[in-house]
């Protein structure tokens, strides 16, 4: 969560030299203490080889789609650091997204949807935040901001109204 208000905080100071790549360092770590978090819980055991192939196609659908974003915003990039980062940055929200709903999909309980709500309701609100910097389209910046607050507010749903057990009773996959 502090990485996370760090980076809102580097958000407002977006267009300054060096801040994007610092906004991406601190995103970039930020999912991965969520993808860590996330990992610990997942099982691939029991996955079907259908499952696979279609969140496997999803994944690879978004990653060229990114791909051919930053094609056309690869000259408003101050540097090729700040475009490495945005492609590291943009498949680690695919990879979290991911796993994130193979944790969902693995427990049906109210803390998996609240966590997996809050991880794509930030996800929403980056993306949004992308269209908005990088594309010029500042309506954007308003879904950038209701989803974010969206999401921290069922971040305190996942947070105050659940707990461990709620993983552990309703397991599907046992």
């Amino acid at each position: 969560m502090c990485l996370l208000l760090s980076a809102d905080i580097l958000d407002l100071y977006f267009d300054s030299p060096l801040i994007p790549e610092y906004y991406f360092v601190v995103k970039i770590s930020a999912y991965l203490l969520l993808l860590q978090r996330v990992l610990k819980k997942t099982n691939f055991l029991n996955v079907k080889i259908r499952d696979v192939l279609i969140v496997s196609a999803i994944a690879i659908l978004n990653i060229l789609i990114g791909i051919r974003s930053l094609y056309q915003v690869s000259l408003k990039t101050a540097s090729n650091l700040e475009l490495t980062l945005l492609f590291i940055y943009g498949f680690v929200l695919v990879l979290v997204g991911t796993f994130v709903a193979n944790y969902y999909f693995r427990y049906v309980s109210k803390r998996a949807f609240y966590f997996t709500t809050f991880v794509y309701l930030i996800m929403f609100a980056d993306v949004s935040g992308y269209v908005a910097n990088y594309f010029d389209i500042y309506f954007f910046n308003y879904l950038e901001r209701f989803y974010y607050f969206l999401g921290f507010f069922y971040m305190a749903f996942y947070l105050i109204y659940t707990n461990e057990l709620d993983d552990q009773e309703n397991k599907l996959f046992e």
